[in-house]
């Protein structure tokens, strides 16, 4: 400032500096952070746009080039806090405040993320003090579901390999005192007295004939207490499936409204369960039934498979988006019902791991290979491990959750048991994304 004399001359001039990086001028807001890694910055006006505190010290009294859009337009004169997008890419706060006594701007940096982690925390909180609400509203019932449910597998299990291997001696699968528990363990008995059965026709001797022939029987009465036991095992276990699943659809429709979304769901998982089972006993007594099963050249007709086909199809739902491809097909000699059961199971599985491409396809049709003719059903859906095709025809196997893809395990093995009784083979082969495609053999016409 100029110092003039009492003429109105000039003496001099007074000249003085400020040190804006001291902490009790503006350096100390340089320093501050808010959170971990946010800041404080001041900006000026005029002469030209500039950074008067900011962590960078090199950037203090410097020209902003090109400053960013929020930026721009605080030094028009607006004021308030947006987010944006820093130069590296990431999801900022900044706000920006005018200071009245200068053309001063101060503005805050904070990453989005360190913004809102108290309020991300505490929605956390909420959720878990929720889900414990929800858990202890529902752990009554789940109790009980579970506790009836909980045998089933390993019952399931040891019915299965007891049916595949006739030499297993079964372990009862429940030790509980009600009528499960007591299926369990006459199962396991039934079981080991067939096993005995067999181990005693292994030691015959020099009257052989007569002793198969006279064991023949006694296995067959077996068989027959057999299939008469799983008849009763799969009525006596689909009245508690089918009570788990109505008490479980009466809560879900009666008190539904009054529980929070997760005990809905618990319920929901109590229903689901309940059909799979009951799919599971269905799929167990099929698999019986076809294991005592012979049929007879007398049984077997000639059968238009186009026609066996399009009548699986009449009855099967299939989406409208998938497209059904049906090629040449050739008649063959099998038993109608075994048929239209092998065909079902393969044409809903073809749809079924499908459905979720974008242009799903089935094709059916038969070729010849090495001068046999081999029927095929091909899709071209989620495909399957070659290292696991051994399992696809096993009992109640199965190679994707049932959560994805609903099913007991029990198609495939059926479809295996039904062709070699009409005296053919089928094997299959995929890879994963790439489609699957099941191959088999029937007596064709002469």
């Amino acid at each position: 400032a100029p110092i003039l004399g009492p003429g109105g001359g000039y003496l001099g001039a007074l000249v003085g500096s400020v040190d804006i990086l001291r902490a009790d001028m503006t350096g100390g807001l340089g320093t501050e952070k808010i959170g971990k890694s946010g800041y404080f910055f001041l900006l000026a006006k005029k002469p030209f746009p500039t950074l008067v505190v900011h962590p960078d010290k090199s950037r203090i009294l410097k020209p902003l080039a090109v400053p960013n859009a929020l930026t721009a337009r605080a030094l028009t004169g607006w004021e308030g806090t947006e987010e944006s997008t820093s130069s590296q890419g990431d999801r900022v706060l900044y706000s920006y405040k005018r200071l009245k006594a200068t053309d001063w701007i101060v503005a805050a940096r904070i990453p989005y993320d360190e913004a809102f982690e108290p309020i991300s925390a505490a929605q956390v909180r909420i959720a878990w003090i929720g889900v414990v609400l929800a858990a202890a509203f529902g752990l009554l019932t789940w109790l009980l579901v579970t506790r009836i449910l909980r045998p089933l597998k390993g019952l399931r299990e040891e019915i299965g390999r007891g049916i595949r291997e006739p030499g297993y001696h079964p372990r009862p699968a429940s030790a509980r005192n009600d009528e499960l528990g007591d299926l369990s363990r006459d199962f396991a008995k039934l079981m080991a007295q067939r096993a005995a059965l067999n181990a005693e026709l292994l030691r015959a001797n020099a009257s052989l004939d007569e002793r198969v022939a006279q064991k023949t029987g006694e296995l067959e009465k077996q068989a027959d207490e057999m299939e008469l036991f799983l008849h009763t095992l799969g009525h006596d276990l689909r009245s508690p499936i089918r009570a788990i699943s109505a008490f479980s659809e009466l809560v879900l429709r009666e008190q539904g409204a009054r529980l929070d979304e997760d005990a809905r769901m618990k319920l929901k998982r109590c229903i689901e369960n309940g059909r799979y089972m009951g799919g599971l006993v269905d799929g167990m007594l099929e698999l019986g039934r076809l294991s005592r099963l012979k049929v007879a050249g007398a049984d077997l007709v000639p059968i238009d498979m186009r026609r066996a086909v399009e009548a699986v199809l009449d009855v099967l739902p299939v989406p409208a988006k998938t497209v059904l491809r049906i090629g040449e097909l050739r008649s063959v000699l099998a038993e109608a019902q075994l048929l239209s059961a092998i065909l079902r199971h393969l044409i809903e599985n073809a749809v079924k791991f499908s459905a979720r491409v974008s242009h799903p396809l089935v094709e059916i049709g038969t070729e010849v290979i090495g001068g046999e003719v081999v029927h095929f059903v091909r899709d071209n859906g989620i495909g399957f491990d070659m290292r696991y095709c051994d399992a696809l025809f096993k009992p109640f196997s199965r190679l994707h959750v049932e959560d994805d893809f609903p099913g007991n395990g029990s198609g495939l093995a059926i479809v295996k048991r039904s062709i070699e009784i009409l005296g053919g083979r089928i094997w299959a082969e995929g890879a994963p994304g790439r489609g699957a495609t099941f191959r088999f053999t029937l007596k064709p016409l002469a």
